[in-house]
């Protein structure tokens, strides 16, 4: 009896043994996951030499435009501030990868852009698009003196959305009956359980067209008679172009990338990025795509996208 008892306590003390070890393995794993997020995060953080005499300054724009998200008109327009700032700045470069974002956040750069290039007229901007430069993102390029683009980078889309759903017929099926009470007949303005009316939507129109009207006038302010007048027409529709088409239209100057527009246009000069660093929380949300989850839940917004 004793033997039997002692198997079962040993065998006992080796499971306990082993679940141990496994509990340490997989927290060593996790403080390795952690301290290599640590290190992705902090590493831009690093010291910097002095700045090269006469040098680009680049500035990233990359995804959605948004106040809340890495793109925002704060942080391009201070990194902005601070390349024009420097007396060896040659040339200002906004490296675009986005397909756009919220019109109030993309006419902020845009503005801030043509104020810097007024204030400091010896220093161009020049824009350089990469995989996406549409709707907000094109918003924010056509403020530069030059655009350059791929041949393959989207390009344009020049028009304003809204999107939402309708849960009207769903909620008669599961029988289920939405209480809404508002003071103010139109404060229930598109309510997703509610039938749409047609002055609602006919005022919903209404804002996406002024909206779109602004959009319109910045682009021609920007890009002048480069601008295919022939084509207005499709230019001004929403439709995204390729960046061979955005060449023929006038959208774009050239084709080009940050690399290739230094070496001809500038004899090569150095490329200091100015871009702003991202915070703390924002390193930490983009380490996890929390860009992604931004998009979802900002489907019914009014968006340059």
């Amino acid at each position: 009896m004793s033997e039997h008892l002692e198997r079962i306590a040993n065998a006992y003390l080796k499971e306990q043994r082993r679940s141990r070890r496994w509990r340490i393995f997989f927290r060593l794993c996790w403080l390795v996951i952690v301290v290599f997020i640590l290190v992705s995060i902090f590493k831009d953080y690093s010291e910097k030499g002095p700045l090269p005499k006469s040098h680009i300054a680049l500035i990233k724009l990359d995804g959605v435009i948004s106040d809340d998200a890495v793109a925002n008109a704060k942080r391009i327009n201070e990194s902005l501030e601070n390349a024009f700032k420097s007396a060896d700045t040659k040339a200002v470069f906004l490296q675009i990868n986005s397909p756009g974002g919220s019109p109030v956040q993309s006419d902020e750069i845009y503005q801030q852009i043509r104020y810097l290039e007024q204030k400091h007229p010896k220093i161009p901007v020049y824009a350089i698009c990469t995989d996406v430069c549409a709707s907000g993102g094109y918003y924010v390029a056509s403020a530069a003196q030059k655009i350059y683009a791929n041949k393959m980078t989207i390009t344009g889309s020049i028009g304003v959305r809204a999107g939402g759903f309708g849960f009207v017929d769903l909620m008669k099926k599961i029988g289920v009956e939405r209480r809404l009470y508002t003071a103010g007949k139109d404060k229930g303005f598109l309510d997703p359980f509610e039938p749409q009316s047609a002055s609602q939507v006919s005022e919903m129109e209404k804002m996406l067209s002024q909206t779109h009207e602004v959009f319109i006038d910045a682009v021609k302010a920007g890009r002048g008679d480069r601008l295919d007048k022939r084509a207005e027409d499709k230019l001004f529709s929403g439709m995204p172009f390729s960046g061979i088409q955005a060449k023929r239209y006038g959208l774009i100057d050239d084709f080009g990338s940050v690399t290739s527009v230094a070496r001809e246009q500038f004899k090569g000069l150095p490329i200091i990025d100015y871009t702003q660093p991202l915070s703390l929380t924002d390193r930490i949300s983009k380490a996890f795509g929390n860009e992604i989850i931004y998009q979802a839940a900002s489907l019914a917004h009014v968006k340059l996208q």
